[in-house]
């Protein structure tokens, strides 16, 4: 007897949330205190200057990029405790497009079979990428960017288990579901035994 992945969704394991939090970046405190201290003033007068919404944008921007530095070197010593673990197929999100073929090398680099998804633009090579990913025999870490709503290719891991790692937290607070759906199989592609 087989069913459809549809006809027995109910019982297919739930997405486990665990997180593992970073050191925070040297110098976080002062730019965190920079940023309370411009939101504060805006939320009693109603106002905030030009100048102060540039340098609250430019404190922003930094705490991101101290925040993302963090996780990048954190992230070698994640990978090497899930694979020995015995993750076969890790998948990590950024919304830094720009920022994951560096990453991507930087991995592989230290030994980690690491590859960047190309972003929209390039489909044949996110196809050759997927393929690559779905149908290895060894342990794969695939990096993928976010990408506008509806533009977002499938991963579609046939594992009950893949690990998924939010490298950043995504300003859309619907992104962390559509990235979660990304990695889910399509539910008409997929047939579960029943016994």
């Amino acid at each position: 007897l087989a069913r459809r992945f549809a006809d027995v969704a109910a019982q297919w394991p739930a997405w486990q949330h665990a997180e593992r939090p970073t050191p925070a970046p040297v110098g976080e405190a002062a730019i965190q205190a920079g940023i309370t201290q411009r939101l504060a003033r805006w939320q009693r007068s109603g106002f905030l200057a030009d100048s102060d919404q540039l340098a609250l944008r430019q404190a922003l921007h930094a705490a991101w990029g101290a925040a993302r530095a963090a996780n990048m070197a954190a992230l070698p010593a994640l990978l090497r405790e899930a694979l020995a673990a015995g993750a076969g197929r890790v998948v990590v999100f950024s919304e830094d497009a720009a920022g994951l073929p560096a990453l991507a090398d930087a991995l592989c680099a230290e030994g980690l079979p690491a590859e960047a998804l190309p972003a929209t633009g390039a489909p044949r090579l996110a196809d050759q990428a997927l393929r690559a990913f779905r149908e290895a025999t060894g342990p794969r870490i695939l990096q993928v960017a976010d990408a506008p709503q509806g533009a977002e290719s499938r991963i579609g891991v046939q594992l009950a288990a893949p690990l998924v790692i939010h490298l950043d937290t995504p300003w859309a607070p619907d992104a962390l579901e559509r990235r979660l759906q990304r990695v889910r199989p399509r539910p008409a592609q997929r047939e579960v035994p029943v016994w």
